[in-house]
């Protein structure tokens, strides 16, 4: 199972950044999704969220801990990853 979703789309400007020390093609933006209850990688996506230069986007799920097991948590991360698809996919 994905433990950290991070769903892309394509843009048009790609851009340089560095993750960890090392530099990252970013043609995409990103969509971070965690859980409320999940601390520790809340902390890490905000780390990351910090080092994107493109278009970026950092949701919290409500009452969902890691997995999103929790009654329509899941769904709810479904939703998102929908929207934000509808919302920067480049479609011909």
């Amino acid at each position: 199972m994905i433990v950290l979703l991070m769903l892309t789309t394509s843009l048009i400007m790609a851009q340089k950044t560095t993750f960890k020390g090392k530099v990252v093609d970013e043609q995409n933006g990103t969509l971070l999704i965690v859980g409320q209850l999940d601390v520790p990688v809340i902390k890490m996506n905000k780390q990351a969220f910090d080092q994107l230069l493109s278009i970026k986007e950092m949701e919290i799920i409500p009452g969902a801990s890691h997995l999103f097991e929790e009654p329509g948590k899941l769904m709810e991360v479904a939703d998102m990853a929908i929207q934000w698809y509808k919302k920067y996919m480049i479609l011909d």
